[in-house]
């Protein structure tokens, strides 16, 4: 378990050369813009477009309009080297999912640390009950009378002991004193995910706008082939 050493939240951690990339590119470039870009919408597929034809003709304006802003905005922000794109995206992905899996690592160990104090708190409770119990020669009329109580704190030490093993128990106190470090890690973490995520959703929506473009280039190429030819 992650708290047994009492170090639960102050683990150090240090930035990869992929994460300094990412921040060096998040310092050059906002690209919070982009959730203004609209979404190239696929009109060969769109049900309502083959059954209005003004529809379709709106929809090719939109397109139009969304490609327009894309490659002004791909522009701005130096990103129109593709394989640069590809390859920032590919590290914003990444960086995403570290963020993500970081996070969930805290919530895990701040979840052990309340389950912890959950546990102590009902072994305290119970223990001078425990106590009385063997001082009295454990005799049933008391177990009868404190059945429950003495049900809990051996539910209790069982579990701390599954937990501890044959280490000293932790204080309440030094558990509180960890929780509170891991809920500020689990925010400072949840705040860089949050960035993190807005960035990568960002540019992922230009990419996706890109290739809906792209994709169209060579059938249109092929379509005004045949009018050639057929000329």
């Amino acid at each position: 378990m992650g708290c047994r050493d009492g170090n639960c939240g102050q683990k150090l951690e240090t930035k990869t050369k992929d994460e300094l990339t990412i921040e060096n590119r998040a310092e050059r470039s906002d690209l919070s813009g982009a959730v203004n870009l609209g979404q190239i919408i696929d009109l060969e597929k769109n049900e309502k477009a083959k059954n209005s034809d003004a529809y379709a003709r709106w929809i090719k304006i939109h397109n139009l309009q969304v490609q327009a802003k894309t490659f002004s905005f791909m522009s701005e922000h130096g990103l129109l080297n593709s394989t640069e794109l590809d390859e920032e995206y590919a590290l914003l992905t990444k960086r995403f999912r570290q963020c993500r899996s970081q996070m969930k690592s805290t919530e895990a160990e701040l979840k052990e640390v309340n389950r912890c104090l959950r546990l102590l708190g009902q072994y305290f409770k119970g223990k001078s009950v425990y106590r009385e119990y063997c001082r009295c020669g454990k005799q049933p009329v008391f177990l009868k009378e404190h059945q429950s109580e003495l049900e809990l704190y051996e539910a209790a030490s069982r579990e701390l002991r599954e937990i501890y093993g044959d280490q000293k128990l932790p204080g309440v106190k030094e558990l509180k004193e960890q929780k509170v470090i891991l809920q500020s890690q689990k925010n400072d973490q949840y705040k860089v995910f949050k960035e993190v995520r807005e960035q990568w959703m960002d540019l992922g929506k230009v990419i996706q706008n890109r290739d809906s473009f792209l994709k169209k280039i060579p059938a249109q190429l092929n379509e005004e082939k045949k009018t050639t030819d057929l000329g």
